[in-house]
């Protein structure tokens, strides 16, 4: 759900799916991309990416092993406050205050409506008052962790309550009781990531001449129906998730663990690409080290969380160049995974930012 331009009226994302490219209707009419493949939100300039299912829990399950109890809950509270944001981002200006008054249940039930085109599931609203409790059926989740959390976000957004959860889980669903506690605390700066982003690169690239969705997105099979998104070459599940989200979740992990976190997060995620590209997961039919890094390195790209516009392999050096770069911590453990696996021998890598760039040197261990 978004606010139009000028929070003059409340509509919903569009709906639908387009008979030629089989993108739906949302990539085409309510988000901006540019010519890096930068997915921005159109009316609320949040930057989205496509994540897979599996990094993110392998990413949190990974810490969990060595972080400070109750992690898990951190966990939960990092992503609902930066779901809490996002939905906020959605209601802003009078329109969006008058909707939270009169019609809560209407801007809740988006939810049914959201969900299934971004990936992360189905959920409809079993019952809701005003209050609580609302409860929500999941099926399908991307991911038991964090979905329930991004319904209590959304409630809190609507309800301008701080709640509390509670997630059964039957034989063939999960069900998320959320009700109000007491007044929202004032937020804490530098406990959310910002949220707003805007477009940086070339606003030329390839659409469907049918919708106007992106081409490159027609490399996503999008079932509605199951609420799922996959790699059509490879089967991988992802979820497109606003890139703050999990921003917020690693400055969580950073407040518990201190300056190991950075450290522990990238060999987290460089261990899980080798596993991808050892299993055979990730496709590539080249044949050279140079083409196989450069195919594992087009995912990023092709998930909208960066371009890599230099792919520089010399000797066993490996030099990287992404260009409108998101979570370059999980992008560094990205890359020096995909070395490790393809050169096939433990390294070392060494992040640079800047000027909308990020530079990434990997160099055997």
């Amino acid at each position: 759900m978004i606010p139009s331009r000028g929070c003059t009226s409340i509509r919903t994302l569009h709906s639908g799916i387009c008979g030629k490219c089989k993108v739906p209707a949302i990539w085409a009419r309510d988000a901006l991309l540019d010519g890096d493949n930068t997915s921005i939100s159109k009316a609320v300039p949040i930057r989205g990416a496509f994540y897979e299912a599996g990094e993110v829990d392998n990413l949190i399950t990974s810490i969990k092993e060595v972080a400070p109890l109750p992690f898990e809950r951190r966990v939960f509270d990092a992503n609902k406050r930066a779901h809490r944001a996002v939905f906020q981002g959605t209601l802003a200006g009078a329109t969006g205050a008058a909707a939270r008054k009169i019609a809560p249940r209407l801007l809740l039930s988006q939810l049914e409506k959201v969900t299934p085109g971004f990936g992360a599931g189905k959920l409809s609203v079993e019952s809701y008052r005003r209050g609580g409790p609302l409860v929500v059926r999941c099926i399908n989740s991307w991911n038991d962790r964090l979905l329930p959390a991004d319904v209590a976000g959304a409630f809190e957004a609507v309800e301008g309550t701080e709640c509390e959860v509670d997630v059964e889980k039957g034989a063939d669903a999960t069900y998320v009781r959320v009700r109000a506690v007491g007044p929202l605390d004032d937020e804490e700066p530098g406990k959310v990531a910002p949220m707003v982003r805007v477009l940086s690169g070339s606003k030329l690239y390839p659409r469907c001449t049918s919708c106007g969705a992106p081409i490159s997105f027609q490399v996503f099979n999008f079932d509605l129906d199951n609420g799922e998104i996959t790699e059509r070459d490879n089967g991988i599940r992802v979820v497109h998730q606003a890139t703050a989200c999990l921003e917020t979740l690693l400055m969580q992990i950073e407040d518990d663990l201190g300056d190991e976190a950075r450290a522990l997060a990238i060999d987290a995620e460089a261990k899980y690409v080798v596993r991808k590209i050892e299993s055979g997961d990730y496709s590539s039919e080249a044949d050279d080290e140079k083409h196989r890094l450069f195919d594992y390195m087009s995912l990023i790209r092709r998930r909208c969380l960066g371009n890599p516009i230099l792919v520089d392999l010399e000797g066993d050096r490996l030099h990287v160049r992404v260009r409108n770069p998101a979570n370059p911590v999980l992008l560094t453990g990205r890359t020096l995974g995909t070395y490790s696996a393809v050169m096939h021998r433990p390294a070392a890598a060494r992040t640079q930012l800047g000027y909308g760039t990020m530079e990434v040197e990997v160099t055997p261990a």
